[in-house]
């Protein structure tokens, strides 16, 4: 039997059947989760080269395993970095063939991770331009992080014209980085690994999201309604205050007082802004607006009655046009204090972490594949730790050591709260402290941190006894054990 021995394929049909060959190769690859999509979470404080070392091991399925992040209801329950622990997510790019082969990682040109915010079905991204800072946006699950990328027709002169015609400010989603895991890793797994530390805490805010008060007092069922004093409610006629009588902090119509704080504080009725200054024209219309604007220094500010004011002989009920303007100006007042919130502030969130990677595929742009399985993870807020508490080591309370804790820390008095100081406490609750006495000059005083530090440990120590005959709360918040100390031998 005669073997033919195949010819070798030379030139432009060698050339064409490796091209068809790295497109297919290209066109089979997915990204998958390692083992099962567990994230890993590590307190080493080389916590990169820990887990590398875990996955070079034989058992390192086992070892992962130990590292699996706490879970409730399918979703990953992440700790801060303050508590000293870090989760990495962990991926792998194979080939969808037979064997699932690695992927040549210099046919990667780029990857990462993006996190989205679930809410309900759909997916907020963090979206940034180049102009500015955009916050949670609306997105798909497979766009683009860098956004739209300008038509290119392979001629200069006509990209020159479409990238003209093309947006500057594209948005584009924040990309958490992927890094390649190190030669030896894979080799010892088999696999093209990458990983990245998943964020659990930023720097970034972005603009607060208004609040309609109003609406959500109509819907509601009344709850924050109850909140409001019966004397700006339009539904309540509560008793007119007693006309003719002095206006005082102490008044026994807290109701009325309490409407009077509301008005100025929470709708912030001498704010600059259009909605404070719609509330002051219903006010105004009703012929209340002067009367609240003097009482405020007694009844908001515990002011003294120095004008004689006195409650007016009337008062009007409220109305519907009052109730709006109230709720109104209270989302203008959030939006100007709440001006800003930070990435993850919001604390009942759920966060999606996507990977995706991009492949070179001949003389085409690179190709963007995503990873299918997502992982879903909340953040646990900074007090639900349950990282090693910090140690700190307080002196000796000892009379005889106390020489040796020397001030170490100054302030500078200034000259106003050097004459308040300068007074005698003794003779207060009974009466209110003076202006005290003025030495004409600033003062620079020096204390002790570990005295500090002392005073107050007793103190604490000292309410938490107290308080806990109300909440009972001694053995979760003040654990004490025995510190033997090795004696020294004479």
């Amino acid at each position: 039997m005669v073997m033919l021995r195949e010819k070798p394929l030379r030139g432009v049909a060698r050339r064409q059947a490796e091209e068809a060959k790295r497109q297919h190769d290209d066109h089979e690859t997915e990204l998958v989760p390692l083992f099962s999509g567990i994230i890993a979470v590590a307190r080493e404080k080389d916590f990169i080269a820990a887990l590398m070392s875990d996955l070079r091991a034989a058992d390192w399925q086992d070892r992962l395993n130990k590292r699996r992040a706490r879970q409730t209801q399918n979703v990953a329950q992440l700790q801060q970095p303050i508590h000293r622990e870090f989760a990495v997510a962990l991926y792998e790019a194979r080939c969808k063939v037979p064997g699932l082969p690695r992927v040549d990682p210099r046919k990667m040109v780029a990857q990462g991770m993006v996190v989205r915010k679930v809410n309900g079905t759909a997916l907020r991204g963090w979206k940034l331009s180049k102009s500015a800072q955009r916050g949670w946006l609306p997105v798909d699950a497979y766009d683009d992080p860098h956004g739209s990328s300008p038509p290119r027709s392979g001629n200069a002169a006509i990209d020159s014209l479409l990238a003209l015609q093309t947006p500057t400010s594209i948005l584009k989603e924040e990309v958490t980085p992927l890094f390649l895991a190190p030669p030896d890793v894979c080799e010892a797994l088999k696999k093209t690994v990458l990983f990245g530390v998943i964020p659990v805490t930023s720097s970034e805010q972005t603009d607060a999201e208004p609040v309609d008060y109003l609406e959500l007092a109509n819907g509601d069922g009344g709850e924050l309604d109850n909140h409001l004093s019966g004397y700006l409610r339009p539904d309540q006629s509560p008793p007119a205050p007693a006309a003719g009588t002095l206006v005082e902090q102490a008044t026994g119509n807290m109701a009325f007082t309490t409407a009077i704080r509301q008005l100025v504080q929470e709708a912030g009725l001498e704010e600059d802004t259009p909605e404070a200054g719609a509330l002051r024209e219903v006010l105004a219309d009703m012929g209340i607006l002067q009367f609240i604007r003097d009482a405020t220094p007694i009844l908001v500010f515990g002011k003294s009655n120095e004008t004689d004011l006195r409650m007016p002989s009337s008062w009007p009920r409220a109305t519907p046009a009052l109730r709006s303007a109230i709720y109104t100006a209270m989302g203008a007042r959030f939006k100007n204090i709440v001006s800003h919130v930070g990435k993850f502030d919001e604390r009942a969130a759920t966060y999606q972490l996507q990977a995706f990677m991009r492949l070179t595929c001949g003389n085409c742009p690179p190709k963007l594949i995503w990873c299918n399985s997502t992982r879903r993870y909340s953040i646990l807020p900074w007090w639900e730790g349950a990282g090693a508490p910090t140690r700190i080591a307080l002196p000796d309370f000892d009379l005889k050591n106390l020489p040796k804790l020397k001030p170490n820390v100054a302030f500078e008095v200034p000259r106003r709260l050097a004459q308040f100081l300068n007074q005698d406490f003794s003779k207060f609750p009974d009466q209110k402290p003076g202006d005290g006495a003025d030495t004409g000059i600033a003062w620079i005083c020096s204390f002790s941190i570990p005295i500090i530090t002392i005073c107050a440990f007793i103190l604490l120590s000292i309410i938490l006894a107290l308080l806990n005959i109300l909440f009972f709360w001694l053995p979760l918040v003040k654990i004490c054990l025995p510190f033997p100390k090795v004696k020294q031998s004479p």
